[in-house]
C-alpha cells in the first residue's frame, strides 16, 4: 500500500499494480499534486475500497512533453492488454493529451465552483456567461475534455469473465462508512453540476 506522501515534483511516468486482480494502470503526471493517484475512474473505484492491494512504481522522470511521449510509447506496446489486463482503456494522442491553459478568470470561476460556497444571482450569471463564452471559443478536443474525457471511461469496456469474477469477489462484504458515502455523493453532485453548467 502506498501510504507516504509522494515528493516527486518533476513530471513522471508511473505504473500501478493491483495485486488482487492482477491488473495495471500506466500513466504520467506533471508532479504538481503530491497525493495524485491516477485519472482512471475504474481503477479509482477499486483503489478507494482496498488501497492496500495497490503499489506504484515510478518508471521515469523528465519534462512534461517527454513523459507524455513516453506514456504513449509504453501504452502502444501494451495496446492488446488495454481494458483487460490494464485499467487503461484509451490511447493518448501522438503528442500526448492537450494541456489546457487557464486564464486568471477561468481559475477564479473554477475555484468558486469547487468551493461549495453560496453564490449570488449576479455571480451565477457572470459564471454562466463566461462559461458560455469559453465553450464557444473552445476546440472540439477541449469540449470533450471538459465534458469528462476524450472517451467515457466505461463506454465500450469489455472485461473478461475472469476479471469480472475477481472484481465481484473483491467487492463482497465491503462496508462503506457514512463518511465515505457522503464524500462519494458530494463528488458525484459536483461532477453533474459542472457538466450542466458547461452545457449552458
Amino acid at each position: 500500500m502506498q501510504t507516504s506522501i509522494y515528493n516527486q515534483q518533476k513530471p513522471f511516468v508511473y505504473l500501478w499494480r493491483d495485486r488482487l486482480l492482477k491488473r495495471y494502470y500506466l500513466g504520467f503526471h506533471n508532479g504538481s499534486k503530491p497525493t495524485y493517484v491516477c485519472s482512471s475512474k475504474p481503477m479509482m473505484e477499486e483503489y478507494r475500497q482496498r488501497p492496500e492491494d495497490f503499489t506504484r512504481r515510478i518508471l521515469a522522470t523528465g519534462t512534461q512533453e517527454e513523459m507524455a511521449v513516453l506514456e504513449r510509447q509504453l501504452l502502444l506496446k501494451r495496446k492488446k492488454h488495454l481494458k483487460n489486463r490494464y485499467y487503461n482503456i484509451m490511447m493518448p494522442k501522438e503528442k500526448g493529451f492537450p494541456i489546457l491553459q487557464y486564464s486568471d478568470n477561468m481559475r477564479k470561476i473554477k475555484s468558486i465552483i469547487q468551493s461549495g460556497t453560496k453564490r449570488s444571482e449576479e455571480t451565477k450569471k457572470k459564471i454562466s456567461e463566461t462559461l458560455k463564452r469559453n465553450w464557444t471559443k473552445a476546440t472540439a478536443e477541449q469540449k470533450k475534455r471538459w465534458c469528462g474525457g476524450l472517451i467515457p471511461m466505461t463506454k465500450g469496456t469489455k472485461l473478461s469473465k475472469e476479471i469480472r469474477k475477481k472484481m465481484s469477489i473483491a467487492r463482497q462484504g465491503r462496508i462503506i462508512s457514512n463518511e465515505t458515502k457522503r464524500k462519494m455523493s458530494e463528488a458525484s453532485f459536483k461532477r453533474e453540476a459542472k457538466k450542466r453548467e458547461m452545457k449552458l
